[in-house]
């Protein structure tokens, strides 16, 4: 390919850079969208259970993780999830809620990436798949990107190349060294949104056990996080949206022994005594079965084994420390967290380029002039509800619009 001028080169043709492209080319510029896989939309198609979870009616800073909370309130705060929603109903693609969570009416991603393929091949933009940016450097005034397929030069360089997150089936993560290269900062990189694993063999005969619980993470003795949420028991550990989002914190631990303390009943019964009215109705019944209407019973009898409790015990043959400790037991369910799973199967990447050095309001660098930043590459990671995805798209819109 012979050198060709553009004022912006986006690199990476996921979320943040299909949007930072079209409101580029909405202004008038000359685009380059540069990918390294064989189509536009990055992680989209995979998103939400392949479903794609847009967003929540309920966005704020506290769904997110990274060094500057202030970071992503300003980001939100030029566009919305409300903003979002318009963008793709104006694009004629009906979205529908589940609750606090935004999807395409046809629930398949595949809906999202086509409409964003048409909204970019509608507008002047010069698309580059199958193309890996090897070198970006900036010259006077003009940047060289330097790629297989060749050379081109623009006055704007935007990264939005993603992260390590689903390190199998995508080829992203490079843009990591193209940052480092403008002097730029990448925190120590984590993955996030993944299970969580235990040493415990409790694990085993509970996987497959799913139920609301309020799960709190502890870095030593600090809590972290608290939270409550879907829990579902795997073979190794934990998974479910509460243990995945509990999974984003684990970075700020630094080494610090990580446990967790579960809480698996609610409201009244969280109380000992409220707890005791409860069963005493079933008095001449069996204990664990006095529980069965609240929780699985699994979950029951591998609560009763824990304080070595027979299973075949009545409730009114049980004495009141041994329901005390049953109620402790249900209430603060402690175990240790051996680690959280890989960039295989990690949503989203923790850690990435420091935000304290981009300028939320446009996504420049603070240290080299025409040179933008957005979606997963930033150092900041959402939780499970669409958090991600908007913040994506709302980096992306931002960087497209002061590029």
């Amino acid at each position: 390919m012979k050198k060709k001028d553009f004022d912006i080169v986006i690199v990476g043709a996921g979320p943040s850079g299909i949007f930072c492209a079209i409101f580029a080319s909405e202004r008038g510029l000359r685009v380059a969208l540069i990918d390294r896989n064989s189509k536009i939309g990055g992680k989209i198609p995979i998103t939400g259970n392949c479903r794609c979870n847009l967003t929540n009616q309920f966005i704020s800073s506290e769904n997110y993780t990274g060094e500057n909370p202030m970071f992503v309130k300003n980001v939100l705060a030029r566009y919305s999830s409300e903003d979002l929603i318009d963008f793709f109903r104006n694009l004629n693609m009906a979205i529908v809620s589940e609750g606090d969570r935004f999807y395409p009416m046809t629930k398949k991603s595949e809906t999202v990436v086509e409409v964003l393929d048409r909204r970019v091949r509608t507008k002047n933009i010069t698309i580059l798949t199958d193309t890996n940016v090897m070198k970006c450097e900036k010259i006077l005034n003009e940047f060289h990107i330097h790629s297989t397929t060749g050379d081109i030069s623009s006055n704007s360089l935007a990264i939005c190349s993603g992260g390590k997150s689903y390190s199998k089936l995508f080829k992203s993560g490079g843009g990591y060294s193209i940052a480092k290269s403008f002097s730029h900062t990448v925190t120590k990189l984590y993955p996030g949104l993944t299970s969580l694993d235990t040493d415990s063999e409790d694990m085993i005969k509970l996987s497959g056990v799913s139920l609301e619980a309020e799960v709190s993470l502890f870095c030593g003795e600090e809590k972290v996080f608290q939270r409550k949420g879907s829990l579902l028991f795997t073979h190794r550990g934990f998974s479910g949206p509460v243990a995945m989002d509990a999974s984003n914190r684990i970075s700020k631990c630094n080494g610090l022994p990580v446990n967790l303390s579960i809480c698996f009943l609610s409201g009244k019964l969280k109380n000992f005594e409220s707890f005791m009215n409860h069963i005493n109705g079933y008095r001449t019944k069996l204990l664990k079965n006095s529980i069965s209407g609240i929780l699985p019973a699994s979950l029951t009898e591998a609560a009763m084994q824990n304080i070595r409790v027979r299973d075949d015990i009545k409730v009114n043959e049980a004495r009141r420390d041994t329901l005390m400790k049953l109620h402790k037991v249900l209430t603060n369910f402690n175990i240790r967290v051996k680690k959280n799973g890989d960039f295989d199967e990690a949503q989203v990447t923790v850690g990435g380029v420091r935000t304290s050095e981009i300028d939320p309001k446009r996504m420049e660098s603070k240290l080299v002039k025409n040179l933008f930043f957005a979606g997963e590459i930033l150092d900041i990671a959402g939780d499970c509800g669409g958090y991600n995805l908007q913040f994506a798209f709302s980096t992306g819109k931002i960087a497209g619009m002061n590029a």
